[in-house]
């Protein structure tokens, strides 16, 4: 059991170091920590050790998972702090003209057949006014 934790340590060591993306470093994230992550599903074959060896492999393993995920995470941040750095040395240029392009845009159908009925009524003599939407006996 020893060895296989000190196995999983090297190379998730060797797999943080060489990922340059946040994408890469969830992936490993979730290979180790996720629901069928490796250091997740290890505790259960603990049951099947002797108490002696569990007190041998249990700080072990607490060790190589706090180290693990520490490494990690400080990965991560390095990431992060590189992109930030790209970013800050990105600039905008807005001197530049750009063509806007026109869009058309269309009346609701609705609209366009009141406002047709509308015009065939102001040809035949009808005016069209504003007026509340509720009639009251006042009106």
């Amino acid at each position: 059991m020893e060895e296989k934790i000190s196995q999983i340590h090297k190379e998730y060591l060797k797999k943080i170091k060489e990922a340059k993306t946040l994408k890469e470093q969830d992936e490993i994230f979730l290979a180790l920590f996720g629901k069928k992550g490796e250091l997740t599903i290890l505790p259960k074959e603990f049951g099947k050790l002797s108490s002696e060896e569990k007190h041998k492999v249990s700080p072990l393993f607490n060790k190589v998972k706090l180290e693990l995920e520490k490494k990690i995470q400080d990965t991560r941040y390095k990431i992060q702090e590189e992109g930030y750095k790209k970013l800050e040395s990105e600039s905008l240029d807005l001197t530049t003209s750009v063509k806007i392009k026109n869009r058309h845009g269309h009346l609701h159908p609705l609209t366009q057949i009141e406002q047709q009925t509308a015009e065939i009524f102001h040809k035949i003599g009808f005016a069209e006014f504003e007026a509340p939407h509720i009639d009251t006996d006042f009106n």
